[in-house]
C-alpha cells in the first residue's frame, strides 16, 4: 500500500485527486481541478494523505536542512513556501526548484517572498507541452 506526505502550510489530512490522461496522469491536492483550469474532473483514483510542515518534518525526526529543495506540487506550492519558513531562513540551503504557473495568482507573492529571503532567480525555462508553466531555479544570495 502506498503512503503519501505531503508538504504543506499545516499540519491536516488531505486527499490527493488522481487524473489519468494521454500524457502521464494529474495529482492535484484537495480539489479535483487542474491547475490554471475552470473545469473540474471526475478522479480516477483518491488517495488521502498527511500534511506535515517541512520545518516540523525536519525537527520531529531531527533530520538536517536539506542543501536544495525541488517543489513540483500542481498548485499548492505556496502552502509548501509557508511551511518551510525555518528551513528557507538557514544558510544551508542553497537553492530552490520550483514550478509556478505563470497565470497563478500565488506566482508573485511566491517570487517576493523567496526575494525577501535572500533568493535571487537565476534561471526559468518553460515546462515542455505545457502553456504558461515555468520551472524556477532559485539561489541564495
Amino acid at each position: 500500500m502506498s503512503k503519501f506526505i505531503d508538504l504543506a502550510e499545516l499540519v491536516s489530512q488531505e486527499r490527493i485527486d488522481f487524473a489519468n490522461e494521454a500524457a502521464g496522469h494529474v495529482k492535484i491536492l484537495n480539489k479535483a481541478q487542474k491547475v490554471g483550469e475552470a473545469e473540474t474532473f471526475v478522479p480516477d483514483y483518491v488517495q488521502n494523505v498527511i500534511e506535515w510542515r517541512l520545518d516540523d518534518f525536519i525537527a520531529q525526526y531531527e533530520l538536517s536542512v536539506p542543501n536544495y529543495i525541488k517543489i513540483d506540487v500542481d498548485g499548492a506550492e505556496l502552502n509548501v513556501i509557508e511551511g518551510l519558513e525555518k528551513t528557507l531562513k538557514n544558510s544551508k540551503l542553497k537553492s530552490i526548484f520550483i514550478e509556478l504557473h505563470e497565470d497563478s495568482e500565488d506566482t508573485p507573492l511566491i517570487r517576493n517572498k523567496l526575494k525577501l529571503l535572500g533568493f535571487t532567480e537565476k534561471s526559468r525555462h518553460q515546462v515542455q507541452h505545457y502553456t504558461n508553466l515555468t520551472n524556477y531555479v532559485f539561489a541564495k544570495s
